[in-house]
């Protein structure tokens, strides 16, 4: 596949509609947890919030958004950056909320259950590390898991960019999901460290979103069109294989046309995104609730077990819900404000040593944009 002529974009690029999205999916999984998911165990079809199941058990698609935001952001960052410089701009943006919130969720579920024996220690610094899962440790939190999914991803690009095929991304997008869809139809027979390595199960929120991205940049080209509609094809295949998952795990049917449409109006609200269609939108006064995405979701499993799950006031269940919720949010502003913000600027400042040069200046990205 020939490589496009780029034209670079206007400089100091923002998405406040992503900001804003990226809190709506934060508080979609949030709520999937509080409200729905959190209190059953063993496919029980508990339902502790009747009234709020029936919006709260798809919560989880919010998990869907924030990969296919991944997709489009990363590339937004990530192109510019020589190797060095994009592992520096992701530690400096993953690890200090990271960090914090790891020691709270071990103290809250292993010290203050007693667990604090070597193993539990070497458990937290695998956690520290980020790295648990590649070494066959587990999450001290559940919610982790993603994370691990997202540093896949981040090494895929981190090989483009040692590779020096960043101008390339496109033709390495058609045959990361060419090869997706050869295991999909039994054409290709991958090891498990393949799978693993290509993002099976996820991978077509990823291109998807690097695919909307140059949309954006660019245009929609056919071939972009075809990549894009292949991605949501099968987006919304896994995504009825996931729903079927969650509704064995937790006993509580769920319906693939609910799950379908959301799949579907996240590939076409990214779609209107990529054309400009939504750039008259005055979002300014919610972006401040973008900040707070990554330490909501980090934080908010840790108070549900603390002041939610089996703690619940029979008299005014809702009351507490909505209580535990706003603590939530604002447990985030805080970590947000004295920890992330603080940290953060340390870190930039350590890892300067990490700064490669730049790509040329007609490299795939409008300068100085930073997520």
């Amino acid at each position: 596949m020939r490589s496009p002529t780029l034209t670079p974009a206007p400089s100091a690029a923002r998405f406040d509609i992503l900001d804003v999205l990226r809190f709506a999916a934060a508080l979609a999984v949030t709520v999937f947890h509080f409200g729905f998911r959190g209190w059953i165990d063993d496919g029980s079809g508990l339902l502790v919030f009747p009234a709020l199941a029936p919006l709260a058990k798809y919560g989880y698609l919010g998990v869907d958004a924030f990969f296919l935001i991944s997709g489009f952001v990363i590339l937004l960052t990530a192109l510019p950056r020589g190797p060095g410089s994009f592992v520096a701009s992701r530690i400096t943006r993953l690890y200090p909320a990271y960090w914090f919130c790891v020691c709270t969720a071990f103290a809250g579920f292993y010290l203050m259950e007693g667990r604090h024996d070597g193993q539990a220690w070497l458990i937290w610094l695998a956690n520290m590390s980020m790295l648990q899962s590649f070494v066959g440790l587990p999450d001290i939190d559940g919610v982790y898991w993603t994370l691990a999914v997202e540093l896949r991803f981040y090494l895929l690009i981190f090989l483009l960019l040692v590779l020096g095929q960043a101008k390339r991304i496109e033709a390495a997008l058609w045959l990361w999901l060419l090869a997706l869809l050869a295991m999909d139809l039994k054409l290709l027979l991958a090891p498990a460290w393949l799978e693993a390595a290509l993002l099976k199960p996820w991978a077509h929120y990823f291109i998807a979103g690097a695919g909307f991205y140059l949309v954006w940049l660019q245009r929609l080209s056919w071939t972009r069109a075809l990549l894009l509609a292949l991605c949501a094809l099968r987006a919304v295949q896994h995504a009825y294989w996931y729903m079927l998952l969650k509704a064995k795990l937790t006993g509580v049917a769920m319906d693939r046309w609910v799950v379908t449409a959301v799949v579907l109006a996240l590939f076409l609200l990214f779609l209107a995104i990529a054309l400009r269609k939504l750039d008259g939108l005055r979002l300014r006064r919610w972006v401040g609730l973008g900040v707070l995405t990554y330490p909501l979701y980090l934080i908010h499993e840790v108070l549900g077990k603390w002041l939610l799950f089996g703690h619940l006031n029979a008299t005014y269940p809702t009351l507490q819900l909505v209580a535990v919720l706003l603590l939530a949010i604002a447990c985030a502003w805080l970590i947000q404000r004295l920890v992330e913000r603080p940290l953060t600027g340390r870190l930039k400042r350590w890892t300067q040593v990490l700064h490669a040069r730049r790509l040329p200046a007609n490299a795939l990205h409008p300068q100085g944009a930073e997520r």
